[in-house]
C-alpha cells in the first residue's frame, strides 16, 4: 500500500473517532492521562496517535516506544498499527514490559555482572529451594511440627508480591521493624535472604529479577540510562492499571530525561485493574498525576462494545467497590452504549448441580449456533483454571468446538499420564508388585497388543500363581497360554529392559527421546486425529525434562519420577503452551485471560461464593501495610482497606471484567452443590450476583433442563469414544505463521524438505541434543566470549582463557560422563589447533554474536520478517565502515565447491546462509556498516591438519535470488504446503525417517520408486 494510500486509511480512520478520541490522538506532546473503560477503543487510540506522531512529525518509527503487560497486547497493537501505516508499523518499538528489559540485558552483557551461564529459575527449582531452605533454618515460626514444607506456597508466594513491588531484603527489613507480627516476619526476611543466596549460587534467576536488574543499573549506571533516554522521544504505556511498581518505574526513568513535560501517553481504567496478586495497584495513576501536574487527562466514556443493559449492570456491580479512582480526581466515567444491539436483561441461572450448569451451557450454546451465532463469537468465562473441566468434557460429548486458552496441567493429561505410566514400568519392570501396572500399559493404543491376548496372558499367569514377568518367560507360556501372539509380549519385555539399561548409558532427553520414538508413543501423536494438541502437551513436557536435565546433568529416570511426584504434591502445573488460536470455536478461558477479549455471547459460569468473592485462600504470612507503591515513594491507598474488603474488591474487578467482555448477550450461572476433589460441595451465590439491579436481570426456567439432565447423565458417564477436535492443524499452523519469524536454516529446512520443515519448525516435535551439537555449541560459544574479552579490552586473551570458557560451556550441555570426557578432549583439541594456527591473525571484532531481527533490531523483507544471529563480525575498512560477517563451523572441513553447491551431495545451503546474512544487514535499519565481505571459518582442522575459510563477497545478483526464494518459500509455507520430499537421499539421515517411512526408506527419487522399499 502506499503512502498516500496509508495517508487516506488514516484520514478516514479519523473520521470515525468521537471528539475525546480525537483529543487524545491529536493531543501527541506533554504527559497525557486517558481513562479508558471496556469497550472505549483504546487500542485504536493508541494505534491513530502512533500513525498521528508519525503524520505530523518527522520523528523516526524507531523514537516511539509503546509498553503493555501481555504479548496479546503486544499483538493486537502490532496489528491495528499496520493496518493504519503499513510496513512502517514493523520499525515503532512495541514490547511487553518484560520483553524490553529482556532486550536491555542481551544487548548490553557487558554493563550487567551475570554469570554466562545464568539460567532462569524453574517452578520446580522454587519449590525444592525453598525445602532445602527450611530444612536448614530453625524456623519456630513457619516450619510448624507435623508439616516441615505447609507454608512453602505461601513463602514463595510472598516473596514474589515483595519482589514485584520492588522491595529489597533493606527495605523489608525496615518495614517489619515495628510489626506486630516482627517474629513472624523475621523468618520471612531470613529466608528471603538465603532465597537470594542460593539463586546466586545455582546460577539462577526468577521472573521477577527481570525489570528489577534493568531499574537497579539504570540506578547506577547514568550513561546506560541516558543511551536508552535518548532513543525515545514518545512514550505509550497501555493497561497502566496494571503495571507494577518497578514496571512504573522503568517507564519514569526513560522518560524522566525531559521532565514533568515528557511526551508520556498512559491509558488505563482503574475498574479494570486485575492484577494485584502481581503487584499492581491504584497507586500507579495516582503516582502519574502526581509526577507529571500538568498531564491531560482524558475520559473515554462511549462504549463500543456491549448494549445498555450489560453496561448498567456492570457499573451496578463496580460501584460497590469503595476504592475508585473517581474519589481521587475529577473524573466522570459513566459509560453511554453506542452500539444499536438489542437491550437483553441478564440471564441467571441457578441449578441444582454442576452437571445441569455445564448441561444448560452445552444446550444454549448449540441453539445459538443453530440460530446463526459464530461458535468463536461464544465465550464461556471461569475462576480458575480447574473450572473448566465440566464445559470441556460436556462440549466434547456434545459435538461442540472448543478452544481452551490457558492450557491444562499436562501432568493431568488422559495420554501424557500413560507415557508416565510406561516409563514408571520401566522403572520397576524387575519389580514383582508391578502387574497391575503391566497390564495397564498392555492396553494403550500405541503398543499395539491384541486386547484378547492381554486377557489370556493375564489368565495364565493367575492360573501359574506368577506375575506377568514371569508369565512371558514360562516355557508353557506360547503352547498353552491360548496368546495368538505371544512373541509380542516377549519382545516388548526384552525392550523394557533395553530400557532401564539405557537409561543408565544415555542422558535423559536422549533417553526420553528413544522411548518416544520406540514405544510408537511419538508416531502415535503425530498420526493422530487431534495430534496438534497431543503435540503440544507432549513439547510441553519435553520442554519441562530439557530444564531438568540442564539443571541437573545426572538426572535419570528415578530422579524424574520424584520430581514428578514433588510437582503433583506442591501443585505445581506443567502448564501446555497456550496454542492461541482463534478459530471457529467457542472459547474456554479464565476471567484473568479474558481480558482484552470481546464475545456476542459470554457465559460467567459457577459464580458461587467463595469461587468469586470471599474466596478461601490461607493467608499465613500478611506483610505489614505500605509495601505497594513503596518503591515509588507514594503511599499504598489500598492499605487503608479491611483486608477482607481489600480482597473483594479485588475479587469485583476481576467479575467487572468478565462481564464486560460480552456485546450482546451475557449469562450467569450457578449451582446448589459441585462435585469437587471426590465430594460434595454445597454453594450459595456469589455476593455479586445480588449487586446487579434486579430489573437488568432475568432468571432463566431451569425446570426442563433438571428434568432432561437425568435422562442424559447415562451418556455423560460413558467414556468418550472419539478424540475431541477443538483446534484443526490448518487454523493452528496459521496461527503459528503468525509470528513466525523465517531463519536461513528454517528456510534451508524447507527446501531440504517442506515436511520436516513442518514437524521441525512449526510442530516442534520433541527432539534430545547430541554430542555433535553439544560440541559445536560450546566451541561457538568459548569463541564468543574469548573475542568479547578482546573486543572489551582490547588485549587478546591466551589459549587457557579460550579452553578454560571451552570447560564452562561444554559442562553447561547435557551429556553422558562417557560423552563429556570425549566431546571435552575432542573441543581441547579443535581450540588449540585453531588458535595455534590463526593466534597471530585475529583482530578485534566489531561485534560477537549480533543479533538481527531480535528486541530493537527489525527486518522485513516486504511483509516477510527475518532473523539470524552471526557469530563475528569484524572491520574490512573502518573508514568506509565496510565489514564482514563470519560464521563458525564445527565438524568435517567442506571445499569451496561444497560450500557453493557445485559438488554431487552439496545443496547450496552454506552459501545461501551467507547471502542471508548480508540481507540481514542490508535490511536492519538500525545496523549502520555495510556487509561488503562473507565468512566461513571451519574451526576443525581436516585429516591433514589444515583448516579452511571460505570468503566470498556476495553479488546484487545472488541477494536478488534469494530474495526471489525467500518470497516463494514463505508463500509455500503462508499456503500450507508441506509435503514430503520425493528426494530419499535426505530421509537416510533425518531424524524423522522412522515416522515418514516405519517400512523402510523408498529407494530412489521418482513416484514409481516409492513402491520399492529399502529395510
Amino acid at each position: 500500500m502506499s503512502k498516500k494510500a496509508h495517508t487516506e486509511t488514516f484520514e478516514s480512520l479519523y473520521k470515525e473517532l468521537n471528539p475525546k478520541q480525537k483529543e487524545a490522538v491529536d493531543t501527541i506532546e506533554g504527559p497525557v492521562l486517558v481513562i479508558a473503560g471496556p469497550g472505549t477503543g483504546k487500542t485504536q487510540v493508541l494505534t491513530m496517535r502512533i500513525a498521528n506522531i508519525l503524520k505530523k512529525t518527522d520523528t523516526p518509527s524507531s523514537a516511539i516506544l509503546a509498553l503493555t503487560f501481555t504479548d496479546s497486547g503486544v499483538k493486537a497493537m502490532r496489528e491495528r498499527l499496520l493496518s493504519i501505516i503499513g510496513s512502517e508499523a514493523y520499525y515503532v518499538n512495541i514490547y511487553t514490559f518484560h520483553s524490553f528489559c529482556s532486550d536491555i540485558l542481551r544487548s548490553n552483557p557487558d554493563r550487567f555482572v551475570l554469570s554466562e551461564d545464568l539460567e532462569p529459575l524453574s517452578d520446580l527449582e522454587r519449590v525444592q529451594i525453598f525445602r532445602e531452605i527450611l530444612d536448614e533454618g530453625g524456623y519456630k515460626n513457619i516450619r510448624p511440627f507435623g508439616g516441615r514444607y505447609y507454608y512453602v506456597r505461601s513463602l514463595i508466594r510472598t516473596i514474589q508480591d515483595l519482589k514485584r513491588e520492588g522491595i529489597s531484603e533493606k527495605d523489608f527489613e525496615k518495614f517489619i521493624e515495628k510489626s506486630e507480627n516482627f517474629e513472624k516476619l523475621s523468618e520471612v526476611l531470613d529466608v528471603y535472604s538465603r532465597y537470594l543466596q542460593k539463586l546466586k549460587e545455582k546460577n539462577r534467576y526468577d521472573f521477577e529479577d527481570m525489570i528489577n536488574l534493568v531499574t537497579e543499573r539504570f540506578d547506577n549506571d547514568a550513561n546506560l540510562l541516558r543511551d536508552y533516554q535518548e532513543r525515545y522521544l514518545y512514550f505509550l504505556v497501555d493497561e497502566y492499571q496494571d503495571t507494577n511498581s518497578p514496571q512504573n518505574k522503568v517507564a519514569h526513568l526513560l522518560a524522566s530525561y525531559w521532565g514533568d513535560e515528557a511526551n508520556v501517553f498512559v491509558v488505563g481504567d482503574d475498574s479494570q485493574s486485575i492484577y494485584r496478586f502481581q503487584g499492581a495497584s491504584l497507586d500507579n495513576i495516582l503516582f502519574f498525576t502526581k509526577n507529571y501536574p500538568k498531564a491531560k487527562i482524558i475520559t473515554l466514556k462511549e462504549n463500543y462494545r456491549s448494549q445498555k443493559v450489560i453496561i448498567g449492570a456492570s457499573e451496578d456491580l463496580i460501584k460497590n467497590n469503595e476504592l475508585k479512582l473517581t474519589d481521587f480526581l475529577n473524573v466522570e466515567k459513566r459509560q453511554e452504549s453506542a452500539v444499536t444491539y438489542e437491550d437483553k436483561r441478564i440471564e441467571l441461572g441457578h441449578f441444582s448441580s454442576g452437571i445441569t450448569e455445564s448441561f444448560f451451557v452445552s444446550t444454549q450454546i448449540k441453539k445459538l449456533v443453530e440460530d446463526g451465532v459464530l461458535p468463536s463469537e461464544i465465550a464461556v468465562i471461569y475462576r480458575n483454571n480447574a473450572d473448566s473441566k465440566d464445559f470441556s468434557d460436556m462440549f466434547g460429548r456434545m459435538g461442540i468446538p472448543f478452544n481452551l486458552i490457558g492450557g491444562e496441567n499436562v501432568l493431568e493429561d488422559y495420554d501424557i499420564n500413560k507415557l508416565l505410566k510406561l516409563l514408571d514400568v520401566i522403572l520397576k519392570v524387575r519389580s514383582k508388585e508391578e502387574d497391575l501396572d503391566l497390564f495397564t500399559i498392555f492396553n494403550y493404543e500405541f503398543l499395539d497388543f491384541d486386547y484378547v491376548d492381554t486377557l489370556k496372558l493375564s489368565r495364565f499367569a493367575s492360573e501359574k500363581k506368577i506375575n506377568f514377568v514371569e508369565a512371558i518367560n514360562h516355557p508353557d507360556f506360547k503352547k498353552s497360554s491360548g496368546v495368538l501372539n505371544a512373541l509380542n509380549f516377549e519382545k516388548f519385555l526384552d525392550k523394557l529392559y533395553e530400557w532401564q539399561s539405557l537409561d543408565s548409558n544415555l542422558t535423559f532427553t536422549a533417553f526420553f527421546e528413544r522411548v518416544l520414538e520406540e514405544s510408537g508413543f511419538l508416531n502415535w501423536v503425530i498420526s493422530s486425529r487431534d495430534s496438534i494438541e497431543k503435540l503440544n502437551r507432549l513439547n510441553s513436557l519435553f520442554a519441562e525434562i530439557k530444564k531438568l536435565n540442564t539443571a541437573d546433568h545426572s538426572l535419570n529416570l528415578k530422579k524424574f519420577m520424584e520430581d514428578v511426584l514433588i510437582l503433583k504434591e506442591s501443585g505445581i502445573p506443567i502448564n501446555e503452551e497456550a496454542l492461541n488460536i482463534r478459530n471457529n470455536s467457542v472459547l474456554l478461558t479464565t476471567a484473568h485471560r479474558s481480558k482484552g477479549l470481546e464475545f456476542e455471547y459470554v457465559f460467567l459460569v459457577k459464580c458461587f461464593d467463595g469461587k468469586w468473592g470471599n474466596n478461601k485462600v490461607r493467608d499465613l504470612i500478611k506483610l505489614p501495610e505500605g509495601l505497594v507503591g513503596a518503591s515509588l515513594g507514594v503511599k499504598d491507598k489500598a492499605g487503608t482497606l479491611d483486608a477482607s474488603k481489600e480482597k473483594n474488591e479485588d475479587e469485583r474487578r476481576l467479575f467487572y471484567v468478565a462481564m464486560t467482555r460480552a456485546k450482546k448477550g451475557l449469562f450467569v450461572t450457578y449451582a446448589d452443590s459441585y462435585f469437587t476433589e471426590g465430594s460434595l460441595r454445597e454453594a450459595v451465590p456469589s455476593m455479586f450476583i445480588s449487586e446487579i439491579s434486579k430489573d437488568k436481570t432475568e432468571e432463566i426456567e431451569v425446570s426442563k433442563y433438571e428434568s432432561s439432565v437425568k435422562e442424559i447423565l447415562k451418556d455423560i458417564l460413558k467414556p468418550v469414544t472419539s478424540e475431541n477436535v477443538s483446534i484443526e492443524e490448518k487454523d493452528f499452523l496459521k496461527s503459528v505463521l503468525k509470528n513466525f519469524s523465517l531463519s536461513v536454516t528454517a528456510l534451508n529446512t524447507y527446501l531440504e524438505c517442506p515436511y520436516k520443515f513442518k514437524l521441525n519448525n512449526l510442530l516442534r516435535t520433541p527432539r534430545a541434543k547430541d554430542k555433535y551439537l553439544a560440541l559445536g555449541t560450546a566451541v561457538h560459544k568459548a569463541l564468543e566470549i574469548f573475542f568479547r574479552e578482546f573486543k572489551n579490552t582490547g588485549k587478546l586473551p591466551d589459549l587457557p582463557y579460550l579452553l578454560s570458557e571451552f570447560e564452562k560451556a561444554i559442562s553447561e550441555e547435557i551429556l553422558t560422563e562417557r560423552d563429556f570426557l570425549e566431546t571435552r578432549a575432542k573441543g581441547s583439541l579443535i581450540l588449540k589447533a585453531y588458535f595455534g594456527s590463526y593466534n597471530k591473525e585475529f583482530q578485534k571484532p566489531l561485534f560477537t554474536e549480533k543479533f538481527f531481527g531480535y528486541g530493537n533490531s527489525k527486518v522485513y523483507l516486504d511483509n516477510i520478517p527475518l532473523n539470524g544471529k552471526v557469530d563475528k563480525i569484524d572491520y574490512v575498512d573502518v573508514s568506509r565502515k565496510y565489514v564482514k560477517v563470519i560464521d563458525y563451523k564445527t565438524g568435517k572441513a567442506k571445499s569451496r565447491n561444497d560450500v557453493e553447491g557445485k559438488t554431487k551431495y552439496s545443496n547450496g545451503g552454506y552459501k545461501r546462509q551467507l547471502v542471508f546474512y548480508k540481507l540481514l544487514a542490508d535490511l536492519d535499519r538500525t545496523f549502520n556498516f555495510t556487509v561488503t565481505d562473507a565468512e566461513l571459518d571451519f574451526v576443525e582442522p581436516d585429516k591433514n591438519g589444515k583448516f579452511s575459510r571460505h570468503s566470498f563477497n556476495i553479488s546484487l545478483g545472488e541477494l536478488e535470488e534469494l530474495k526471489l526464494t525467500i518470497k516463494d518459500v514463505m508463500k509455500k509455507i503462508r499456503e500450507l504446503k508441506f509435503e514430503r520430499t520425493t528426494n530419499y537421499k535426505t530421509c537416510v539421515n533425518c531424524d524423522y525417517r522412522a515416522h515418514c517411512w516405519p517400512n523402510g526408506i523408498p529407494k530412489g527419487g521418482g513416484e514409481d520408486s516409492q513402491l520399492e522399499l529399502e529395510v
